[in-house]
């Protein structure tokens, strides 16, 4: 008797496990690919050198407009304009390219009648580097264009900036737009030095000089992810290289505030955990009952102990070489549900809601968006056979993979696997489906890419997740 009900048991075990592990993702058969769709007018780098070379994807902003038509940007090979394209609601092209002077596609904000860029441009600064500029189109013309640093900016910091390298991102609350982006001292206590810079700017142009912007914040910045909200501030989280993690630094716009992840860092490596160079983007989602969701990469913290010369840091040992993916859910703007242990001795991720949870496969190019009202998606990049050194890995690109989970941060199915990649946005269209472009390309993570300038398309491709 206790034979067969061992076996019946074990059987029920066998079946369960089987049952579980053939589940198909809630998600299949709803990514819908369009590959080299969109004609490009000149030519696209698409890769960016990142942390010691490793490839990156460079960004291809993408916004829609209240009346569901949307743009896309790219960077023209050529280095020094940025190209906008209107398309339809069906991703077809409406019209021609804009061209607008800049030496970045940063973030992008649709309006009906045309679209906000942040970008870079020439501004004399001492140094001969370039500043952060928003730019408002109308139709195909220029509107206006408001530089957001450099010599003649009314806050000069701590002895003024400029910005060389423009990651960062811009939203709309329909009143202001919101610029957070990093910035290069080049004068005075910041002299040489990186850091960050939020400012807000209204439907006019004119900076908004205001309590809620910060010339000089999250310093040794290493990744920036903002969201519009109702009332200023905007949400707002950094990753630094200095304070070893990162802060929703929504109320302070520096180093402090609720702190939702410990990492290993060290001068100039912060972990990339919002995509590093040519990322901060789509790392911050929001549900329709007021939570918030951040997805980051992170090695982890297997212990956490104070700087013997900063008695403010934590000095963080790294649980794993790979990356694994992690996520946060805030009960609001300024209030995340857990946060990670701050306190000498012992882990320093026990309160992490883990998505992968392995020492033996890297995750990278970690992405949310909103998926219906109260779930959302996090994709990440899939490397298999990681070869680490330094605080990256090479390996084979696997997929992407997208996992759908809801707005206490379980996990809801298996996830869906595809070979395109994400380089761009992801954003919600007006019937809820989530789109984004990317390049339609065999993507190659075995090994460091010195100069990717070569490496071009005159093609964008764009996904589409239905919620139907």
């Amino acid at each position: 008797m206790y034979r067969n009900l061992l076996s019946a048991s074990l059987a029920l075990a066998f079946f369960v496990i089987v049952h579980t592990a053939i589940v198909p993702s809630p998600l299949n058969g709803k990514l819908h690919l369009s590959p080299n769709s969109l004609s490009l007018q000149v030519p696209f780098g698409y890769i960016i050198s990142g942390y010691n070379e490793m490839p990156h994807h460079r960004r291809t902003p993408f916004a829609v407009a209240p009346n569901g038509n949307s743009y896309v940007a790219y960077l023209a090979a050529s280095g020094d304009y940025v190209h906008v394209q209107q398309l339809d609601k069906n991703l077809t092209a409406v019209g021609t390219e804009v061209k607008v002077r800049g030496y970045e596609a940063s973030g992008l904000v649709a309006h009906n009648d045309g679209f906000a860029l942040l970008t870079s441009q020439n501004a004399s600064t001492p140094n001969g580097e370039t500043v952060a500029t928003l730019v408002r189109v109308k139709g195909a013309a220029v509107a206006w264009t408001v530089p957001l640093n450099g010599p003649n900016f009314y806050d000069k910091g701590t002895g003024g900036t400029s910005s060389p390298v423009l990651d960062g991102d811009l939203a709309w609350n329909g009143e202001y737009y919101g610029a957070y982006f990093i910035v290069h001292g080049y004068a005075g206590g910041a002299n040489g030095h990186y850091g960050d810079s939020i400012e807000y700017v209204d439907a006019n142009g004119k900076v908004f000089e205001s309590p809620y912007s910060n010339a000089w914040g999250c310093s040794h910045n290493e990744g920036i992810a903002i969201m519009q909200t109702n009332t200023l501030p905007f949400l707002t989280l950094c990753s630094n290289d200095w304070h070893t993690g990162i802060f929703l630094n929504t109320d302070t716009r520096s180093m402090s505030g609720p702190k939702i992840s410990n990492d290993q860092t060290w001068a100039g490596y912060g972990g990339d955990p919002f995509g590093g160079e040519g990322g901060s983007f789509s790392n911050v989602a929001a549900f329709a009952n007021g939570r918030y969701i951040v997805a980051w990469q992170t090695r982890g913290a297997s212990k956490v102990v104070t700087d013997s010369g900063d008695s403010t840091v934590l000095d963080v040992t790294a649980r794993w070489d790979v990356h694994n993916v992690a996520i946060a859910i805030l009960k609001d703007k300024s209030t995340p549900l857990t946060t990670v242990p701050t306190k000498s001795g012992g882990a320093g991720d026990t309160n992490i809601n883990w998505v992968t949870k392995t020492a033996i496969v890297d995750h990278v190019n970690v992405r949310v968006a909103a998926y219906g009202a109260n779930q959302a998606v996090v994709t990440w990049e899939q490397v298999t056979s990681p070869k680490c050194n330094a605080g990256t890995c090479t390996g084979k690109f696997e997929a992407t993979y997208i996992q759908l989970v809801d707005s206490n941060g379980a996990k809801v199915g298996t996830p869906l696997k595809t070979p395109a990649t994400i380089g761009g946005d992801m954003r919600v269209m007006a019937n809820g489906d989530i789109v984004w472009p990317y390049v339609d390309t065999k993507w190659d993570l075995s090994a460091s890419i010195w100069d990717p300038s070569q490496i071009r398309t005159s093609k964008l491709s764009f996904a589409r997740l239905s919620v139907a």
